[in-house]
């Protein structure tokens, strides 16, 4: 379980919790069970504390990521760091379109003149980069105080223009993670950016904006090989998704299966079917973004009248 010191902290008094910069404690975040007392153990007929007095924040789950838990202040974990800033330096000029800054395995670099998201991509590639990809929730808070500094929105590489309606990233990784605005995507055919309260939006890829690129470490997923046919354009909020010969629309409303098989007939198509296992990590990848949002995606089997014998519904 990976933990990150923050300031927090009751090493004065047992649940009498203080920050080290000496802010007012008006606001908390725990974790499901966080905090408890100190423990004790016995050694030796003698009762020994097991101080758990400093903060961290954790990432036990999805769902509870970055919530605060308390721990042994021995105990050797990451960090983080903070000061004020200093308005003297808010837009910098000493700060360079060309400076590349590492975190990860990631190097990224903000291009601080405007462009349309054509040019932007354009421009990273010529840098041996790509328009930023965002795969976590850690990787998105980094870029979002590093295009801070810069004060105004920049492209990322999330889009659905060249993918007939369904968005992802231009160096094909998998979407695992999101952090759309509200009611956000609202365009169809659009391109992404990070805007200044940390939150995706989509906008006409003629806008001008800023851009992030990234090169990476890790080798990118090649494609899967596709057998000919194309998929129907996007329209009314429908979206196909190609894999290896058939198209797929997830729909995340909440429908019975009877609603559901009906209205992917109306569609032209039916409740998926699943033949191998290539095919459900793709539908698994696909919905990971939903986990903990939704309860589950219907797919076309069930069980007819005469008892366990199972179907799809095609």
């Amino acid at each position: 379980m990976a933990e990150t010191w923050i300031g927090l902290n009751d090493i004065k008094e047992e649940h009498h919790y203080l920050w080290t910069d000496g802010s007012l404690f008006d606001y908390s975040k725990w974790a499901t069970n966080f905090p408890f007392r100190d423990r004790y153990t016995v050694v030796e007929w003698t009762y020994i504390t097991l101080e758990t007095d400093c903060i961290a924040m954790m990432k036990k789950s999805i769902e509870e990521e970055g919530y605060w838990g308390n721990n042994d202040c021995q105990q050797n974990n990451s960090y983080i760091c903070q000061m004020d800033s200093n308005p003297d330096l808010f837009r910098s000029p000493a700060i360079p379109a060309s400076d590349i800054i590492h975190y990860g395995n990631c190097s990224y670099s903000i291009i601080h003149s405007k462009m349309n998201w054509e040019e932007a991509r354009n421009n990273c590639k010529k840098k041996s980069l790509e328009l930023a990809s965002i795969l976590d929730h850690y990787s998105a808070l980094f870029l979002w105080l590093y295009v801070l500094q810069f004060g105004e929105p920049a492209w990322i590489g999330l889009n659905s223009n060249v993918t007939d309606g369904y968005y992802r990233w231009t160096d094909h990784r998998k979407i695992k993670y999101s952090n759309w605005a509200r009611r956000e995507p609202k365009q169809e055919i659009a391109c992404v950016y990070l805007d200044l309260d940390g939150t995706w939006k989509t906008a006409s890829c003629d806008e001008n904006y800023f851009s992030v690129c990234k090169q990476s470490d890790v080798i990118a997923p090649t494609e899967p090989p596709q057998l000919p046919g194309k998929c129907p354009k996007s329209r009314n909020q429908v979206s196909w998704i190609p894999f290896r010969g058939h198209c797929y629309f997830f729909n995340a409303h909440g429908t019975s299966w009877g609603e559901s098989a009906t209205e992917c007939i109306r569609l032209g198509a039916t409740l998926v079917s699943i033949e191998d296992l290539d095919e459900s990590k793709f539908l698994a990848d696909t919905i990971e973004p939903h986990q903990g949002k939704i309860s589950g995606f219907w797919t076309g089997m069930y069980r007819n009248v005469d008892g366990n014998y199972f179907r799809f519904s095609i």
